[in-house]
């Protein structure tokens, strides 16, 4: 999610520039290739263009798709139970300006649907100073349910 806020405004900045750069770099690079410069100019342009679409690339998925997903590690440990013991461990989750409600409710449903015994929020919950808003966007981990409880570390 791109907010234009006064607490994130540096980091929107920054992402805008370095996506618009990066888009640039790569016109200019496929357009000089185009016109069949010399081998040298040739090579230099290709590896600009390389380094322009990889960079580009890594920052629109870091800035745009990475924060969306929802990862789900599954481990056995050995431990001299006798029965199987089901844990969710939620960790970055990051509430602030680039987390919307959407995502939560998303992983609320998912972690519940594991049907766990055991949730634990492992830190990381919230990013930024705005308490109000964290806790809102924090609001849909209220309906985690796991069979032993439910325990929260600030991190």
């Amino acid at each position: 999610m791109f907010l234009m806020n006064t607490a994130t405004f540096g980091w929107d900045l920054a992402i805008a520039l370095m996506l618009v750069l990066g888009i640039c770099v790569t016109i200019i690079s496929i357009r000089t290739l185009k016109n069949r410069p010399s081998m040298t100019r040739s090579i230099i342009m290709s590896c600009l263009l390389l380094i322009s679409v990889s960079g580009t690339g890594i920052i629109a998925y870091g800035s745009f798709i990475e924060p969306q997903l929802i990862t789900v590690t599954r481990s056995e440990l050995p431990f001299p139970i006798d029965q199987t013991l089901k844990i969710a461990v939620i960790s970055d989750i990051h509430a602030g300006p680039y987390t919307d409600v959407t995502f939560i409710n998303r992983l609320v449903r998912e972690i519940n649907a594991l049907l766990p015994d055991i949730i634990v929020i492992a830190g990381d919950s919230v990013l930024g100073t705005n308490l109000e808003q964290s806790t809102t966007l924090l609001a849909p981990l209220k309906n985690l349910r796991a069979n032993l409880g439910v325990y929260a570390v600030l991190g």
